[in-house]
């Protein structure tokens, strides 16, 4: 056998698997220490992404779990606030009830009833103007859906008043002295703010139109007509699409098409458009027409105002809040009338009072049945939804990502037994070459 002094193959040998143990044992203690079985990248780039991945969807989760929860407790300071008005509607018909007594109730008690009966319409409007959730109205008319503007028949002899839209985040509101062309100005006055102009088309029959002065799916017209004064409904809504364009394009390798979406930047207009590589293309609002090619350009429509209740784009859910100012309770039952305009303090005044009552007291009742379904059975239900999801999303990141306690020390006793005796045989490969020294001795 040869014997050698400056290389101890045996000794290398030893070291290697030695150092190889000592890395490994490395990898078993961090891992017991953060409780994760992919600490870096290279742990397992695969799992890794998919672990990542994971994650930002239960980030997701919680904030649409959050969100979800904030809309509840929205609708419940709502729920809170109507409950108290139509208390006050209570007691508002057992005064009406009261002075239709005409056989006993004399003037000096009617009058006191109007008094009583004003100083509540007085409370229930300024619930209406108060409410708040946060920074936001929830009963005066800007918190409600979007909706289009329907037609009208003449625009010089419509009169309105109160507070009759939202725009953008802008509320207009009339006098009631001024017509539809003055309301038309003054969302035209505030176009460079709100986005949207407004136009009367037609003749005979009229309608109003808004447009937003930008193209595309990030501009939208939010507008608010919860009191139904512009609108027959309550609520409408559509989003608006982007445009797009296949462009044929002549290379060496031959024609090759290539398609070009607008609005894919952060505020962009979806008039210009850009393909995968940067090139941009900006087209008219006619879709350039004179161009041969085919073109679809998208039309913009009513935006809308929603709670985002899940953790990805477009999972949101659309609710509006009632109004409950006097004026908008109350007005199907006695033709012109509503709840702000109640006088008992004659007979037919107190007849007519007990029907409006009734009819807002039914309307009120209506509103706080759909919100209450709206909590019931979309709120509280996604927030249930969500969190079985958020429950078992967890789970499989952890298989992914965490460490299995058991499996990892039984690895880290292994080992540990395996670096001892690594030592041991190292120490063993060094004292090798001494037996060179015997035959120098003999």
């Amino acid at each position: 056998m040869a014997l050698r002094i400056n290389s101890n193959v045996s000794a290398m040998n030893a070291l290697r698997n030695l150092q190889g143990t000592q890395d490994t044992l490395g990898s078993v203690v961090e891992r017991l220490s953060t409780g994760l079985r992919i600490n870096t990248a290279s742990d397992d780039p695969a799992g890794l992404i998919i672990s990542e991945n994971m994650r930002t969807q239960l980030k997701g989760i919680e904030q649409a779990i959050r969100n979800s929860q904030d809309a509840v407790n929205m609708s419940k300071t709502a729920e809170g606030a109507l409950d108290e008005v139509q208390l006050l509607l209570r007691n508002i018909r057992a005064l009406a009830v009261h002075s239709a007594n005409a056989a006993v109730v004399d003037s000096a008690t009617l009058q006191a009833n109007q008094t009583q009966i004003r100083s509540t319409i007085d409370s229930i409007n300024r619930i209406a103007e108060h409410t708040q959730f946060g920074q936001k109205k929830l009963l005066d008319g800007s918190a409600g859906i979007l909706a289009n503007i329907t037609s009208v028949d003449d625009v010089s002899s419509i009169f309105v008043g109160g507070t009759f839209a939202g725009v953008n985040g802008h509320t207009f509101s009339s006098n009631g002295t001024e017509t539809l062309q003055q309301l038309v100005t003054k969302i035209n006055a505030l176009a460079s703010t709100t986005g949207v102009t407004a136009a009367i088309t037609g003749s005979g029959p009229v309608s109003v139109q808004l447009t937003q002065v930008d193209y595309g799916a990030q501009h939208s017209i939010q507008f608010f007509d919860a009191s139904s004064i512009l609108h027959t409904s309550s609520s409408a809504s559509s989003t608006g699409v982007d445009a797009v364009f296949n462009v044929a394009v002549t290379t060496v390798a031959g024609v090759t098409t290539v398609p070009f979406t607008g609005g894919r930047g952060p505020g962009e207009s979806g008039l210009k458009l850009m393909d995968n590589y940067g090139n941009t293309i900006q087209v008219t609002e006619g879709g350039n027409a004179s161009m041969t090619s085919a073109t679809n350009v998208g039309q913009v429509t009513a935006g809308s105002v929603r709670f985002q209740i899940g953790g990805n784009s477009n999972q949101a859910a659309q609710f509006s809040m009632p109004v409950v100012f006097a004026n908008r309770l109350g007005t199907s039952a006695v033709t012109g009338m509503s709840l702000a305009d109640l006088d008992v303090t004659t007979q037919s005044g107190a007849q007519n009072a007990m029907r409006i009552i009734d009819d807002a007291i039914e309307q009120l009742s209506q509103l706080r049945g759909s919100l209450g379904s709206f909590q019931k059975n979309f709120l509280e239900s996604n927030i249930r939804s969500l969190s079985v999801a958020q429950e078992n999303m967890t789970s499989s990141e952890s298989q992914v990502r965490d460490a299995d306690m058991a499996e990892e020390i039984t690895a880290m006793t292994r080992l540990q037994i395996l670096n001892q005796s690594g030592m041991a045989v190292l120490a063993q490969a060094n004292q090798m070459p001494k037996g060179v020294l015997q035959l120098l001795q003999g």
